[in-house]
């Protein structure tokens, strides 16, 4: 009866509504959120997401002047990064290497490529390489893996976090644009929990088997 009610309840809390300041920092009910605008046909988030494994999510590769955000120009490299530019993993000699990780605003939401700040900064070190590897809705524990797997490859000089509070609370979840890793203290280091992140498919067919109750 107890699950029963819970099924009922959060079945009438997700009809035409977002989430609250309550429901923000729960699995589940960012979990719901995304099954019931993914039973709408709409993507992991955004329409230039892709499933990433370890991650969770990450933007498309090879993306060309997609409209985006009301209009806006959205572009992505062969490796998925935002922009047009493409970094070999080999230094470019004489140049600094500097890689900006982050969230949405990193990332850039709601604009264009060239009104990114890491654009705004490329154009005041022409002499510096500036790769934006920000990701919208990432957590500083998705940044992490994204630094220790494509990171490190391009042999930076300087690595930029751009941080906001709300990232901190994404770093308790283990699902929130879509499902992700989160890591925990166990022993005093840190074990990583979650991964591999289960493929779209998976939510969207065995949700109906997680207890609300518990």
């Amino acid at each position: 009866m107890i699950e029963l009610s819970l099924r009922a309840c959060l079945s009438y809390t997700f009809v035409g509504k977002k989430l609250t300041g309550f429901t923000y920092n729960y699995d589940l009910f960012w979990r719901l959120d995304w099954i019931k605008r993914h039973s709408t046909n709409s993507e992991i988030y955004y329409k230039f997401d892709a499933y990433d494994i370890t991650k969770g999510w990450r933007p498309q590769s090879n993306l060309h002047n997609m409209q985006v955000f009301n209009n806006k120009v959205l572009n992505t490299n062969s490796r998925g990064l935002r922009g047009t530019s493409e970094f070999p993993y080999e230094r470019t000699p004489g140049k600094q290497r500097i890689l900006i990780f982050g969230d949405s605003f990193t990332y850039g939401d709601d604009v264009s490529d060239q009104e990114t700040y890491s654009y705004y900064l490329q154009q005041l070190l022409p002499n510096a390489e500036i790769i934006n590897m920000a990701v919208h809705g990432y957590g500083h524990d998705q940044m992490l893996i994204f630094l220790q797997e494509e990171g490190i490859k391009y042999k930076p000089d300087i690595v930029i976090l751009g941080f906001i509070p709300a990232d901190m609370s994404r770093n308790t979840l283990q699902f929130r644009d879509y499902a992700k890793p989160r890591f925990i203290v166990e022993k005093n280091t840190l074990q990583l929990i979650g991964s591999p992140v289960p493929p779209p498919a998976y939510f969207l067919k065995w949700e109906w088997a997680n207890l609300k109750s518990w």
